[in-house]
């Protein structure tokens, strides 16, 4: 009897051999997830991955670092080390960044392959795909960019910063306070380097992760473009409101969706808690797990960063979201 795991190498083997060999699709239909790390991408892109062929290109952004293999990096692509990104990298919405532009250029025309990028997709049932979605945890900030040079139907899903800071703790994200010298150095930090004093001022890991928070919820919320050059959908609405937030989903990509509500509270392989599971639990276990100390840093970090549309309530205020 073969070994499953000799069976899967062959699965892997067939389906680069596939990536490398296929005839790429001239005009091949792009949705793009855009969140904070451990803001439920993962769930969303399940989402609009159940009933539709898509190839799932998994945060093709992650910085790189290299190895023996390169072709099988599994954190980046090597055409990444020459761009000089950052983590949560900021690019003017009207930036000429050559090195920039090549590379999405080479991304969103499936040019570029790193296996490991694709290990989240079904080898065997992907080659009648008829879309790919991209998902980002790290590209916030150049989202202006971005749909301002290429068709990608970008989606934005915004998590409470409680909720999102608590999964951080959960999953050990941590803080050195030699982080903050090196938001201001490189290429455009002019975002980072105007909220200098607030950052100058962080002493926690808790104050950190949700100034991270704000300042790469803040700048896409407070864009003209928000809602309307891409679609920002509040993660607690989604899972409260599935009917009305599936529909502006199929709108904005211009297909339906998915018919079966169900999934939408089936929680993802990255969720750590997926036991009794609820809507009603999910948006508010972050009340459960941080002190209220803990509440009062987030918050009040957050506010220093003026965002207006997440407070002590699980929440947010969605005309100010959705910018009505």
């Amino acid at each position: 009897m073969k070994s499953k795991y000799l069976i899967k190498i062959k699965d892997i083997f067939n389906f680069y051999l596939f990536l490398i060999r296929k005839k790429r699709k001239k005009r091949v239909k792009i949705i793009s997830v855009f969140s904070s790390p451990r803001g439920g991408s993962t769930w969303l892109t399940d989402i609009l991955n159940k009933e539709n062929k898509a190839i799932i290109v998994w945060e093709p952004l992650f910085k790189y670092k290299q190895r023996d293999f390169s072709f099988i990096n599994p954190f980046a692509y090597p055409e990444l080390e020459n761009v000089g990104f950052d983590w949560n990298q900021y690019i003017p919405e009207n930036a000429k960044w050559k090195d920039a532009q090549l590379f999405f250029n080479k991304l969103f025309s499936q040019k570029i392959i790193n296996i490991k990028l694709f290990r989240f997709n079904n080898f065997k049932a992907i080659k009648n795909y008829d879309l790919y979605i991209y998902k980002f945890c790290f590209g916030n900030l150049m989202l202006p960019w971005l749909v301002n040079n290429f068709e990608i139907n970008s989606i934005l899903l915004v998590r409470h910063p409680c909720a999102v800071v608590a999964s951080q703790l959960k999953r050990g994200f941590s803080f050195k306070k030699e982080f903050i010298p090196r938001l201001f150095e490189g290429k455009h930090k002019e975002i980072y380097i105007k909220y200098r004093e607030q950052f100058e001022k962080i002493t926690t890991k808790e104050e950190y992760l949700s100034a991270i928070w704000a300042i790469t919820n803040l700048y896409p919320i407070k864009h003209k473009y928000n809602n309307k050059k891409w679609l920002t959908i509040s993660y607690e609405s989604l899972l409260l409101y599935p009917q009305k937030e599936l529909t502006r989903l199929s709108e904005w990509i211009g297909t339906d969706i998915i018919k079966n509500y169900s999934y939408i509270f089936k929680p993802s392989f990255t969720t750590d808690e997926k036991s009794n599971f609820s809507k009603e639990k999910q948006i508010s276990k972050w009340k459960d797990y941080l002190s209220q100390e803990q509440v009062y840093l987030i918050l009040r970090t957050i506010e220093n960063f003026n965002v207006d549309f997440y407070t002590e309530d699980t929440e947010p205020n969605y005309n100010i979201l959705y910018n009505k």
